[in-house]
């Protein structure tokens, strides 16, 4: 696929994962999507050692290890592995100190923002094609 953006979701539950995947590809049309998984910070770091990803998505709350823990090993990373942008949630507030290019919303955020922040995270210059 042209233009194929990579997307690694981190989640330590399962069902949110692949409700938030499922909603993103039902509601973005102009950007070609494909998803990697990882339940905890060690998955995904040996993902982005192996993979360039357009996009991480985060959880700041998983069991194994804080989010924020995630986005601190990324700087270790060499530059070629770190993701374009980064979206962080958490069921709070929280302040993230990072370089990386880190965006954060709310976990509680209704699905629609998602997909409005996604869309605009990996085709920030063309419209917004997201079905209601």
């Amino acid at each position: 696929m042209e233009n194929l953006k990579r997307v690694l979701l981190v989640d330590n539950e399962p069902f949110f994962s692949e409700m938030f995947q499922m909603h993103i590809l039902r509601t973005i049309y102009n950007v070609p999507l494909s998803f990697v998984t990882a339940k905890t910070v060690e998955e995904a770091m040996a993902l982005m050692a192996l993979k360039n990803f357009d996009l991480l998505v985060t959880d700041l709350n998983m069991a194994d290890k804080q989010g924020l823990t995630l986005i601190s090993l990324l700087e270790t990373l060499p530059a070629l592995y770190h993701p374009k942008k980064i979206i962080a949630m958490s069921d709070k507030e929280a302040v993230i100190h990072s370089q990386l290019p880190v965006q954060f919303v709310l976990k509680s955020s209704h699905l629609p923002t998602f997909s409005h922040i996604i869309s605009q995270c990996l085709n920030p210059d063309s419209e917004l094609l997201i079905a209601n």
